[in-house]
């Protein structure tokens, strides 16, 4: 839908620097021939809006329309959650200089944030009620802090559930992990009853959780594939890590400079252990930089 459209909906009694809101019977300005942000922009929900008007047809009435309070709180929510935006920026006053939303303070965003928590879990709990799950989970590590991320998948498509840190990081067992799969079970009203499959990564653990639990496990099969890889390249593992150490001592600042200074485009890559991919990656820069090893033949940690 063009912006003349939507604009020829939302706005009434045109001139030549502004229209009215047909629903707020706010003056807005706008020069002619300048455009329609100004205008399309002044509630939002206009592009729902003004289909649902030219569908049916009807006038635009407010209901039509997110409240501005509700869509600038969307809007800083949407920033925080999907961007790692950092809470303490909500409150600079250069972001809200440069943001169009808003402003607001990052208690009342994180209080609003807390309550949509509740509001989806209802809705989601509705939606899942009675149906048919797999339940797909993995474990996540990072600066030392362990988490679980857990989806639902019914018919109806894939659940987001929950991402917390693990309870008790000293002890990983199946009994823990299934007391943390049960919490968020509860938290949403799911019956161990309807579910029919476990998909996770093929670890001792989850197979021991498939076993207790008495359901079908689904095994990764990337997962697998990466250890039919590392169990493939293990008799040639001693080599993989003499070129992993060279890389290492490849990637210090001058080194790098070097490299680039006589025409090298490719940056020394280090080895990830976890997947077959990281090991392809390693082996395949090392060919690309095996033509420049030469200029560091007089260094002595090369």
């Amino acid at each position: 839908m063009k912006n003349a459209d939507i604009v020829s909906v939302q706005f009434k009694n045109p001139t030549a620097t502004n229209r009215t809101c047909c629903v707020c019977g706010g003056v807005v300005a706008q020069l002619q021939h300048a455009g329609y942000k100004n205008l399309i922009s002044h509630h939002h929900g206009y592009k729902e809006a003004a289909a649902m008007c030219m569908k049916n047809p009807c006038a635009p009435t407010a209901s039509m329309f997110a409240h501005k309070d509700a869509a600038n709180t969307f809007g800083w929510t949407k920033l925080v959650a999907l961007k790692n935006f950092p809470f303490a920026h909500v409150d600079d006053p250069v972001i809200r200089d440069t943001i169009r939303f808003k402003p607001m303070d990052k208690r009342t965003l994180l209080k609003r944030m807390m309550s949509l928590v509740g509001v989806v879990d209802i809705k989601a709990a509705e939606e899942l009620g009675g149906e048919k799950f797999a339940l797909v989970f993995d474990g996540f590590t990072d600066a030392a802090e362990h988490a679980i991320v857990i989806f639902a998948a019914t018919k109806k498509g894939i659940r987001f559930l929950t991402f917390s840190p693990f309870q008790d990081e000293a002890s990983q067992t199946a009994s823990e992990h299934i007391a943390f799969l049960d919490l968020a079970l509860d938290q949403y009203g799911l019956d161990v009853a309807n579910m029919i499959a476990i998909v996770a990564d093929n670890m001792e653990t989850n197979k021991a959780i498939t076993r207790r639990i008495k359901v079908a496990m689904i095994g990764c099969a990337a997962h697998r594939f990466n250890l039919a890889v590392r169990q493939w390249i293990e008799p040639h593992m001693p080599l993989i890590k003499k070129v992993s150490s060279l890389m290492q001592r490849l990637k210090t600042e001058k080194r790098v400079a070097k490299l680039k200074l006589n025409g090298c485009k490719y940056k020394p890559l280090a080895l990830h252990e976890l997947r077959w991919s990281g090991c392809y990656r390693m082996l395949k820069r090392f060919e690309d930089l095996q033509r420049f090893l030469h200029l560091f033949v007089d260094d002595c940690d090369i």
